[in-house]
């Protein structure tokens, strides 16, 4: 059986806001040989400071050094069998108020469109949406049905509500045909940065609790907060939705070693369990381990979780490459998870819940 990986990222610090990485670094990326030198002072700073943020700056960086997504793909698939298919999310920052980008989206996918063809039996590019840019539900759409994209990529966090009402023909068609949404579902550092976050929050239907607004960091979750989508899903019950990372590091470690009962649907309460309700409450919830599960620490309850029958054939390989190649190799990633959970949970969630996630009626 091929293996699934369903969350890959192939994108290159051309397709980064010049704002996004601090003192002035994604114009210093534009020069190649500055670029290694960044990448390893990052890496030392991280063991210091803000090891999370500093550590997917790097792998920003990184990426960068191989000056196209066509060759960051190619180093990606080096880790794999021959036969991996690979999901690849396509990534749309320009709404998030962090200045300009030096490469127009539209090029990220052409390029996309121009792997698939290259490969199309390995490829599958997902579309990212961003409601804010003129045309682009129509485009997705497009895309899906006749451009060899399989399907949605979607990152409230940047600066907008899943209740969107420019994606709601969005849903209405991604429900009617069964088309994979992947949705950012983790607190994360990437998040909007612009002026005007109080006309924006001042949308959300949800009561945001005052404590949230102190920290730059804390604004993402406002957006991409499991809560929102469930006033979402309220609405289009049947989507396929992926909610990937599975809630995120600091989520997990916080289940496995500082349980807190909090009360349902709380703004407060453990962002895997809100999404493991989201999983036992719909028909089409999965969630992916991208980037959270390097953490060898958390494989324990990914393995009990996987018992459950109700969710076992929910939950999807992803590693996030290239955000998680930092931590772990890309290859040992999954070796090791494979090793761990044995060839039968393995290949369930690599191979099995995929192609059921991945597979579209378009």
């Amino acid at each position: 059986m091929n293996i699934f990986n369903v969350h890959v990222h192939i994108f290159t610090h051309h397709a980064v806001p010049v704002n996004f990485l601090p003192l002035g670094l994604t114009k210093i990326l534009q020069i190649r040989w500055l670029a290694r030198g960044v990448s390893a002072l990052l890496r030392m700073t991280a063991w210091f400071l803000d090891k999370d943020k500093l550590k997917r700056y790097a792998r920003y960086v990184e990426a960068g050094n191989f000056g196209s997504e066509s060759r960051v793909m190619e180093n990606l698939m080096r880790f794999y069998p021959e036969d991996t298919v690979f999901a690849v999310l396509a990534m749309d920052m320009a709404y998030m108020g962090a200045g300009k980008i030096k490469q127009e989206y539209q090029k990220q996918l052409d390029e996309l469109a121009s792997l698939s063809r290259r490969y199309p039996q390995k490829v599958l590019p997902f579309c990212c949406v961003d409601p804010r840019r003129p045309g682009i539900v129509d485009q997705a759409i497009q895309l899906v049905t006749t451009g060899g994209f399989a399907g949605i990529k979607l990152y409230p966090a940047l600066g907008y509500f899943p209740y969107d009402e420019q994606l709601y023909p969005l849903y209405s068609f991604a429900q009617k045909n069964q088309v994979p949404i992947t949705v950012h579902a983790s607190r994360g550092v990437v998040y909007y940065q612009g002026k005007n976050l109080a006309s924006l929050l001042v949308k959300s239907r949800v009561p945001v609790p005052a404590a949230l607004y102190k920290k730059k960091e804390d604004i993402g979750q406002i957006f991409s907060h499991p809560l929102q989508w469930r006033l979402l899903l309220a609405e289009f019950p049947k989507l396929k939705i992926n909610f990937a990372h599975f809630g995120g590091e600091k989520d997990w470690h916080q289940k496995i070693f500082r349980p807190q009962p909090t009360p349902f649907d709380s703004w407060d309460q453990n962002w895997l369990d809100q999404i493991l309700d989201l999983m036992r409450e719909y028909p089409n919830v999965y969630a992916d381990i991208s980037y959270t599960l390097y953490k060898q620490e958390f494989q324990s309850l990914l393995k009990v979780l996987l018992q459950d029958q109700q969710l076992r054939t929910k939950i999807l390989f992803g590693s996030d490459y290239y955000m998680v190649f930092f931590d772990a190799q890309e290859k040992a990633f999954s070796l090791d998870l494979r090793a761990y959970l044995g060839e039968e949970l393995y290949f369930q969630i690599a191979h099995e819940n995929p192609k059921l996630f991945l597979e579209k009626r378009v």
